[in-house]
């Protein structure tokens, strides 16, 4: 029980880290203005950013684990990430 909340912190605040960094250098603001409207508006969310950079990170987790109750870490994770951007 503990593990996993760890895991949904850590998670969090490395996809915090990768938002304000992708923000930092611009990248955000690139593919704001590319022609494709599903990710134009997915940048410019940023709890989407969040669940979905934190999913990306649980999927790696899972392979390298292989244990699926760190499937659930993007809802638990999202929230604490939205507070720390």
């Amino acid at each position: 029980m503990y593990s996993l909340l760890i895991y949904a912190i850590v998670i969090a605040l490395l996809s915090a880290f990768v938002i304000l960094f992708a923000n930092k250098i611009g990248l955000i603001e690139y593919l704001v203005n590319i022609p494709n409207k599903f990710i134009s508006k997915l940048v410019q969310c940023n709890f989407c950013m969040s669940f979905w950079i934190a999913l990306f990170i649980s999927i790696i987790i899972i392979v390298l684990t292989k244990d699926f109750k760190y499937i659930f870490i993007p809802i638990i994770s999202s929230p604490i990430s939205r507070l720390v951007i």
